[in-house]
């Protein structure tokens, strides 16, 4: 993992276009074609934390795509009952099937039931799905959102492949890419999510890892993360910034929470938005 360390807010930009000139393009020799790759963000408080998803915050035991599509099909009735609404999760049998129909030592088969596992993601419940954003401004706003002790935080930017071609490695763990096109939470698209799920293929199952398991392994063309750090002591700097971009607690939920939170800012804590 290639690390930038930033003493001020105003050199981030710069760091975005150096990962971008990087990263952000492959050109195929002799044909004059360049192909853009897609770049994911995502803001952490805490420049010292690891790549984590909530489901391993939470959980200790090891989790099949199965074992947790169970989980969230046994929730479905109660939320479908106090939301008045209909996710049609698919049935275990099938799951099961589907699964089985589609196994692979390599490639992940299609998440059954994405959509509301993507749902589900947005509104607390322990998942599997690292969430992303296409835009290092919206990352930027999630590393400085909440107060914090520690002394630095941190943007990660994270290319699937820098040749646009992924290779696999037999029964070792992987990192997919998910999203954006799924019909979910409108947080999904205020946000500019993106997912990553990563898994390893054991006992003929597909098995959830961690990210770790894949970044820390130094693979030169794929996998790629960089670690970009900026000084919480500019967090009213950043915060005040990326307002006048519109980007705040309220713009990324629209929710009634997300406004008291935005006017707590301004009210309370006087970050000049």
């Amino acid at each position: 993992m290639k690390t930038i360390n930033l003493t001020s807010w105003c050199e981030f930009p710069a760091a975005i276009d150096t990962v971008k000139k990087e990263f952000g393009e492959y050109k195929i020799e002799g044909s004059g074609i360049t192909y853009r790759n897609r770049v994911l963000y995502r803001g952490q408080t805490d420049s010292d934390w690891k790549l984590e998803t909530t489901l391993e915050r939470v959980s200790a035991r090891t989790w099949t795509i199965l074992d947790y599509a169970q989980a969230v099909v046994r929730c479905t009735p109660r939320i479908e009952t106090f939301t008045e609404k209909e996710w049609n999760t698919t049935p275990y049998e099938e799951l099961e099937r589907h699964l089985d129909e589609n196994p692979g030592e390599v490639a992940l088969p299609n998440i059954p039931d994405y959509s509301f596992w993507v749902y589900l993601r947005h509104h607390g419940f322990p998942s599997p799905l690292l969430d992303w954003t296409a835009s290092p401004l919206v990352a930027a706003f999630f590393a400085f959102a909440d107060k914090s002790d520690s002394e630095k935080a941190s943007i990660f930017a994270f290319v699937d492949s820098k040749m646009g071609v992924k290779g696999g490695f037999l029964g070792a763990p992987q990192i997919n890419v998910r999203g954006p096109y799924v019909r979910t939470h409108k947080r999904h698209f205020l946000q500019q999510a993106r997912y990553t799920i990563c898994t390893f293929f054991k006992n003929n199952q597909h098995t959830f890892c961690s990210h770790e398991a894949v970044t820390s392994r130094g693979d030169k063309d794929q996998n790629i993360l960089v670690k970009i750090t900026i000084p919480r002591s500019e967090r009213s700097k950043v915060l005040s910034n990326l307002n006048e971009s519109n980007i705040n607690y309220f713009t990324l939920f629209q929710s009634d929470e997300a406004l008291i939170k935005t006017m707590a800012m301004e009210e309370i804590e006087r970050i000049d938005l």
